[in-house]
């Protein structure tokens, strides 16, 4: 079989960094180095409009598997949500009222940070008797900048839509604290703040989902083998025992013994850094498998087989490793009956 393009698509003015497609192959966003993201009309192969806004390298993007959101993540720290509002969103998606009203609705950039608790125990002290006003509390940034070791910020929908997940995360527990590397969960339209927040031993690079519903099965969960990995012991006990981290309703975010992420069944998805895979499981606490060691250079990207039994991963060392899951592992699809 010999594969012809049947079209090419131009509009960029520099390298195209990632790209994700509509619903249905309805159309196609990209992201760019030239700081801007073209969603494409594939039926016409013309741009149908371009979103602007990022400061630096647009280096992941994600279309809503129900084509509402666009979101794109960039370099500059900060992740958009674009959606078609007002009249637009009553119409065919790509037509040209939809393209006319499609906006960014929300930026991902920054939360409150709490503050050391040595330095309020000093301020304390001295704040008796003191009618001043009280300062708001800083903001932290929530993806690291623009030094992280990896090129591809790579965002991605559940295949139910259920909630977005943003690489390239940072956190710090209080003003004073370490930055910790994390991915973010957040709850579809609730982009105010992370539903979930996955530890992380090193930067993340992409999310990727297995486009299979998984059974629920509890007594399967408890019984199923973690998957070895060459790493450092010590690395790999911190990232399988690390929790999985909810937002209460202050903001802040705690420990959680049981999954945040309530669905009729389980979906697989797996979170690359520069040079571990984990996958998680969103009725688990702890991940399914983590894998280090892969490559001599860094992840770039990773894709599910159409079964949800296999994950290819890229690395820009030129390779690609396959790891191939059993059922004992992640357990059985879900029937379509029962969706």
């Amino acid at each position: 079989t010999s594969w012809r393009p049947s079209a090419v698509l131009r509009g960029h003015s520099d390298d195209v960094q990632d790209l994700a497609w509509a619903p249905e192959g309805a159309g196609i966003v990209t992201g760019s180095v030239d700081n801007e993201c073209i969603v494409w009309d594939v039926p016409k192969a013309k741009g149908a409009l371009r979103l602007q806004g990022h400061t630096h390298y647009v280096q992941g993007v994600s279309w809503d598997p129900h084509g509402e959101y666009v979101v794109s993540q960039s370099g500059d720290r900060t992740a958009r949500v674009f959606a078609s509002r007002g009249m637009g969103a009553s119409h065919q998606m790509l037509s040209a009222r939809w393209c006319k009203h499609l906006a960014c609705q929300k930026v991902l950039k920054s939360t409150e940070e709490s503050p050391d608790p040595a330095s309020v125990k000093g301020e304390n002290k001295t704040a008796v008797g003191n009618d001043a006003g009280v300062e708001k509390p800083p903001r932290a940034p929530l993806f690291h900048d623009d030094t992280m070791g990896s090129f591809f910020r790579r965002p991605a929908w559940s295949p139910c839509g259920s909630f977005l997940a943003v690489p390239a995360g940072v956190h710090r527990e209080h003003a004073g604290a370490k930055e910790q590397h994390c991915t973010y969960l957040y709850a579809r339209d609730a982009f105010h703040r992370p539903a979930l927040r996955l530890p992380g031993i090193a930067p993340a690079a992409c999310v990727r989902f297995s486009p299979v519903f998984y059974e629920r099965d509890g007594e399967a969960e408890k019984t199923r083998p973690r998957t070895p990995e060459k790493r450092d012991a010590a690395d790999a006990a911190d990232a399988a025992d690390a929790s999985p981290e909810t937002a209460n309703d202050d903001g802040d975010v705690e420990r959680t013994s049981s999954s945040a992420i309530d669905l009729p069944f389980r979906v697989l998805f797996a979170v690359c850094t520069t040079d571990t895979v984990t996958v998680y499981d969103s009725s688990s606490d702890a991940p399914v498998a983590f894998v280090g060691g892969l490559h001599y250079a860094a992840i770039t990207d990773a894709a599910w087989s159409p079964d949800g039994y296999t994950l290819a991963v890229s690395s820009s060392d030129g390779y690609c490793s396959i790891l191939r899951f059993s059922e004992r592992e992640i357990g059985k699809p879900m029937p379509e009956e029962k969706l």
